[in-house]
Formats: structure tokens, C-alpha cells, sequence
């Protein structure tokens, strides 16, 4: 479901789903520097009523400098999961203060509107699953391999997934169509997922792929069995 225009002002509902924001859910920060956009990652502490969220100030050295985006007055974009619902909660807000003790926090404004991306309507589950990215080449239907990356599944559904591969030492991959390969310990032939990249993100340590299985075949229904958890 796409995400859903701003509201002028929120709703009982929007203030309820904020309020059921727990201390200790991560958090991603989109900051705006001079010359570039940036995500990192933080953390949720608390909330003064309807007044002020307050969240951990990211980790500099994971992250690097972030002074020149992350400040008094700064507008920054905020984006978290709900983990009762699975929403995607984004809002826009000004950064009211910045402290050190007793913990490095950031304190913003409590947004005027909040943008919501609704429940997916397939299931998916989060795992942690080594796999290959290989390439194809010639014709889409041959299954020449030729590694392009390892990686590591990080959530799967039964129509694609999203892979995590390290930067470190990496270009971006440039294919569009791929071939997504699972080590099968036990099994005749791994699991094989010939893929189209959907989409490309990236942070200052991982690329992220968002992938589209570009047929069903009993590769997709085995590994499902195996990995998916039941609710």
C-alpha cells in the first residue's frame, strides 16, 4: 500500500499509534547536509506528552559526523515500524534541542501530520539467511553462474525479498535481473530464484536490494516452509 498523503492535523488515531511508540524501538533519521542525504539510525527514549519525542542521538562513530545535519532548528524526517501492527510511521519535525546528560539526546517537536504506510497484505518473515547474488547471462532462461555478491536475506515473502550485502570493497550491482541462490545442506540443488531488483538503498555500511521472484516454483513454496513463522 503506498503511503498515504499528510494529514493537515492528527487524528485521535494518528496521536494513539504515536503514543504506543515503546522506549527502545529503533528509529531512522533522515538528516539534510550542505552538499547530501543521509540515514542513520537511532533509538526512541521517551515523549513529554504531546509536546516533544525524544530519541537517542545516533552514533558518530558508526555513522560518522553528523553536526552539519543533526542541530537546533534542523528539520529532519523521522521513520519507524510499529511492532504491534507493522505500520511505517513517517513524520517531518524540527529539532527543538540537542543533550548530553544524562543521556546524548535529541529532542523534536511533536509532528503536525504523520504519513502512514498500511499493513502488507502478504506475509513476510524477518530472517537472517546467507544467500549468493549471481548474474545471468545471454538469454534470462540459461543459469550461468557468475557471483556477483554474498549477502544475507533479511526478510522474504513469497513474491521476493530484501538482501543485505556489505559496501565494504563492493560497487552497486548494476544487473536488473539476477539470479537469488540459498545453500539446501541435505537437499539435491540449493534453492534457486531467478529475480528482477526492484529497488536499491544503501547506508554507510550495507547495500540493501529489494527483490521481485520472477516466477513461483517449488523452490519458493520449500523455503517458505522452512523459514516462515507461523503468527
Amino acid at each position: 500500500m503506498a503511503i498515504l498523503a499528510s494529514r493537515q492535523k492528527l487524528s485521535s488515531a494518528d496521536i494513539n499509534k504515536l503514543r504506543s511508540i515503546k522506549p527502545g524501538l529503533a528509529v531512522d533519521f533522515q538528516l539534510s547536509f550542505p552538499t547530501t542525504v543521509k540515514r542513520v539510525r537511532s533509538e526512541f527514549i521517551g515523549a513529554d506528552g504531546r509536546k516533544i519525542l525524544i530519541f537517542k542521538f545516533p552514533d558518530e562513530k558508526k555513522f560518522g559526523p553528523l553536526r552539519d545535519g543533526l542541530y537546533v532548528d534542523s528539520n529532519i524526517i523521522v521513520r519507524l515500524v510499529l511492532e504491534e501492527t507493522g505500520e511505517i510511521i513517517a513524520f517531518k519535525s524540527k529539532v527543538r534541542a540537542i543533550t548530553m546528560s544524562p543521556i546524548h539526546a535529541v529532542w523534536v517537536n511533536y509532528p503536525e501530520a504523520v504519513q502512514i504506510q498500511g499493513l502488507r497484505a502478504e506475509k513476510r518473515a524477518q530472517i537472517r539467511v546467507p544467500c549468493e547474488l549471481n548474474a545471468l547471462r545471454g538469454n534470462i532462461s540459461a543459469e550461468h553462474k557468475n557471483k556477483l555478491a554474498e549477502g544475507m536475506i533479511l526478510d522474504i515473502s513469497a513474491s521476493g525479498c530484501r538482501v543485505g550485502v556489505t559496501r565494504k570493497g563492493r560497487e552497486k550491482i548494476e544487473d536488473k535481473h539476477i539470479m537469488l541462490e540459498v545453500s539446501a545442506p541435505g537437499q539435491q540443488e540449493d534453492f534457486r530464484f531467478k529475480s528482477e531488483i526492484m529497488n536499491i538503498r544503501m547506508d554507510e555500511l550495507y547495500f540493501y536490494y529489494g527483490l521481485r521472484f520472477e516466477e513461483k516454483n517449488h523452490y519458493t513454496e520449500a523455503l517458505l516452509d522452512r523459514l516462515m513463522v507461523s503468527p
